[in-house]
């Protein structure tokens, strides 16, 4: 039996096994499996297609797909993630029957990095034992989809493989298009489809409907058609005992000769060879599988080896029994308005006997922006783009974001009093797409020094220490990212110290 089933807990629509692989025989699944190589080397059949896979490779196998495994290295760590795609598609309608394509020729391509560090976020919730970590793993599951819905469901045909291209990433109207022309085709494709029956469905020409596919897929609708139909016979030749010429006609071929020719094109060989070559691999009656599950201390080491960043917001969360600041870029609410005159009339005392530590509030309100949002220690503030210039990738059309997060708080406006000493993770829902971050630290020592330079300065004339002058000025720090609904980052406020984090819409 191909089909190997799969199991999730009663509280979790998502399943991720970590584990060295030697030998995984052919099977199938009915919801999508993402392989995720830490380390080592694997062969990965995905149907008529052999890939190679190297640590930190990322591949995608959609439903139903047709896969094996086999070691290439002396050893190897894979990462193997199912979701529930009848859960999902509560929130994603266009989850069903979508084809997902990861397989990139840029490695580094800032797409396939953020799939990783959310793959490895959701790896770090399944290794620590913590209380609420179900719920993590759900809001990090709903930005992978997303992410892959927005960036993967892309792909072209080049040197006899499907690719995520990226030329059309952010298309919401072909997304949409080629979903349904999809959707319909696996669902109808042992029936005879024209291509003017689609085209009438899409309200376009013939001629405009076979432009749009081919720039889509890389494939004629023709070409398309088949491949599906192929993709689809290969099941019923490995899982079943039917003749040829029966499977041909159950997938929608009307004559055999059609059949072997264009599974000859994908596969290389006729239905009869395949079948002969194969048959032994699959199922049940198939090699043993051969895996060894990791234990938990394994995958943290994994994870640190390949992204020290994620390694360490958990660790500081497991460690220190850090606590989460969720700020979600919306626009302002009334609720936030008596918190945000509260912090403002705050630091308008602090400025009067400390200016220094009152620095990055007065950065944060100078940001033209729309009213901001209030915490218990932090305000937000976003600016939105106009419809007509707002990116097509950008959840929320957020031009420029800022979020200032404050460490002081109490009746007294003295620096130190009424203080207090925290480390937080800072998860910010909202940003899509490509920013410039910039963060501004202003912690316990650079106030102080920022106090003396100021009382110096204002004192009798003397030669001032340059460290001191130095040592007045905010810490600045400056990254790309790319953003898929949320991000994290660690925070450790004492005394008197802030942080400032700029986002700043990158264009193109």
């Amino acid at each position: 039996m191909l089909r190997q089933k799969l199991y999730y807990d009663d509280n979790l629509p998502v399943n991720v096994r970590v584990c060295e692989i030697n030998e995984y025989p052919i099977h199938f699944h009915s919801d999508p499996e993402i392989i995720f190589l830490l380390s080592g080397e694997l062969k990965l059949k995905n149907g008529y297609y052999t890939y190679h896979m190297k640590a930190n490779d990322i591949f995608i196998m959609n439903e139903r797909d047709l896969h094996s495994y086999v070691a290439e290295s002396d050893s190897n760590l894979a990462v193997l993630l199912h979701f529930d795609v009848k859960y999902f598609a509560q929130y994603f309608p266009d989850l069903e029957n979508c084809f997902l394509v990861t397989d990139t020729d840029d490695a580094n391509d800032p797409e396939t990095e953020a799939l990783r560090e959310i793959l490895l976020r959701i790896l770090m919730e399944f290794a620590l034992e913590r209380s609420g970590k179900e719920k993590h793993i759900l809001e990090n599951t709903h930005t992978l989809i997303a992410l892959l819905l927005d960036k993967f469901q892309f792909f072209s045909m080049e040197n006899g493989r499907f690719v995520n291209v990226s030329d059309h990433r952010g298309n919401k109207i072909l997304a949409e298009r080629m979903f349904r022309i999809q959707n319909y085709l696996y669902n109808n494709f042992n029936k005879k489809i024209s291509l003017q029956e689609i085209a009438d469905r899409e309200h376009l020409s013939i001629y405009y409907l076979s432009h749009v596919i081919r720039g889509a897929t890389g494939l004629s609708y023709k070409e398309f058609l088949s491949y599906i139909r192929v993709e689809e016979s290969e099941r019923l030749l490995l899982g079943t005992d039917m003749k040829i010429t029966q499977i041909s006609d159950a997938v929608g071929f009307s004559a055999v000769r059609y059949y072997v020719k264009y599974f000859e094109k994908w596969f290389g060989m006729s239905p009869a060879e395949y079948r002969e070559k194969y048959k032994d691999d699959a199922g049940m009656s198939g090699p043993d599988i051969k895996v060894r599950d990791i234990p938990a201390e394994e995958i943290s080491l994994a994870v640190k080896r390949l992204n020290n960043e994620v390694y360490r917001e958990y660790a500081i969360t497991s460690d220190s029994g850090a606590e989460e600041i969720t700020v979600k870029l919306a626009r302002g609410r009334a609720a936030d308005e008596q918190r945000a005159r509260e912090i403002k009339e705050w630091f308008a005392k602090i400025r009067r006997s400390c200016r220094p530590a009152a620095l990055l509030y007065d950065m944060f309100s100078e940001f033209d922006h729309l009213p901001p949002q209030a915490g218990e220690n932090h305000l937000s503030s976003i600016k939105m783009a106009a419809p007509k210039t707002r990116k097509k990738e950008g959840a929320f059309g957020i031009e420029t974001a800022a979020i200032f997060v404050f460490g002081g708080t109490g009746e007294q406006p003295d620096c130190g009093e009424g203080s207090i000493e925290f480390k937080k993770l800072i998860k910010v829902e909202g940003l899509s797409g490509r920013y410039r971050l910039t963060i501004l630290r202003m912690n316990a020592e650079c106030s102080d020094a920022s106090l003396r330079y100021s009382k110096r300065k204002n004192g009798p004339r003397e030669t001032l220490n340059i460290l001191d002058r130095i040592g007045a000025y905010p810490e600045v720090c400056r990254r790309e990212i790319t953003a898929a609904g949320s991000l994290v980052y660690d925070i450790a406020l004492s005394g008197m110290s802030s942080e400032l984090f700029v986002f700043e819409r990158i264009e193109g």
